[in-house]
């Protein structure tokens, strides 16, 4: 019997529980946020020192000397030429009219051969 009236108990409160019940909005708590507060200004900060002067540069390697160039060949040597052929001079007939002094002789001109 003690644990049929527990039961009953039990089941009671559930009930009671299961009830609407009209809810009270809650307002949430106010979080207060801490923020950095603003101080003085600091004093200006000092000049650095001048820094040193840097080592001078490498110089650059010689350029490389380039070889001489080879000589050409010698050019073919072309054939001696042929001698030229007989010369033949052609006398025309005198003139009827022609001075005496101007007309050649058989005997000065020599055939070629």
């Amino acid at each position: 019997m003690k644990n049929s009236i527990l039961l009953t108990a039990l089941i009671l409160g559930l009930g009671l529980a299961a009830c609407d019940k009209t809810t009270v909005d809650k307002t949430p708590d106010t979080v207060i946020v801490p923020v950095p507060i603003t101080g003085p200004a600091g004093a200006p900060g000092k000049t650095g020192a001048a820094g040193e002067r840097g080592a001078a540069g490498q110089s650059g390697d010689e350029g490389v000397q380039g070889k001489p160039g080879k000589t050409g060949d010698e050019g073919i040597k072309g054939e001696p030429g042929k001698p030229g052929g007989d010369t033949t001079i052609v006398i025309p007939p005198p003139v009827v009219n022609m001075p005496p002094e101007i007309v050649p002789q058989p005997s000065t001109v020599t055939p070629a051969n």
